[in-house]
């Protein structure tokens, strides 16, 4: 799936009945025809599209040598791609995908970043920020522990198991 960068800029391909709505040999072009080379509608490991595009895409060795617009985001190549990926999910620069009724999901699974082409959405999954692990609940042994530690002389202890669980002091009347 090697795409041209001197293309048309009204080319468009069609790749296993989907249309590619952006020009050809152009990122976007290429994320998109990426995605449905590997498969729309299945969720891939945001590494090996990442892989997957790097090997196919004519124009990387380009795209890598523009300059960086923003040192934070844009750490590198492969941080520009990150982004430019999160920006075909947007209203304006995903139109074209949201006017075919289509989209790119991105999203966790764990700790690892899915991406999808969605042929049958035009509202994607955003990933937001990357899971974190939840603490393990407190087992109501521990918590008696923590209150009798805690608990000043005036609190009982289910007094003192309410103020631990609500966060808050109760006074003595």
């Amino acid at each position: 799936m090697k795409t041209s960068s001197k293309s048309s800029k009204s080319s468009k391909s069609v790749t296993k009945g989907f249309e590619n709505p952006y020009r050809n040999g152009g990122n976007y072009h290429a994320i998109v025809a990426t995605l449905n080379a590997m498969g729309a509608n299945k969720p891939h490991k945001y590494a090996a599209f990442e892989s997957k595009l790097i090997s196919t895409w004519d124009g990387w060795t380009a795209f890598t040598r523009k300059e960086v617009r923003n040192e934070e985001t844009h750490k590198d190549s492969k941080g520009k791609l990150r982004v430019n990926v999160s920006v075909c999910q947007r209203s304006d620069y995903g139109k074209p995908l949201h006017d075919q009724g289509a989209c790119i999901d991105l999203w966790y699974e764990g700790e690892e970043l899915m991406v999808k082409l969605n042929t049958k959405s035009a509202k994607p999954i955003t990933p937001g920020r990357a899971p974190k692990a939840k603490a393990a609940p407190k087992s109501a042994k521990v918590i008696k522990k923590a209150a009798r530690k805690a608990a000043s002389p005036i609190l009982s202890g289910s007094d003192a198991i309410a103020f631990l669980k609500s966060g808050k002091r109760k006074t003595a009347t």
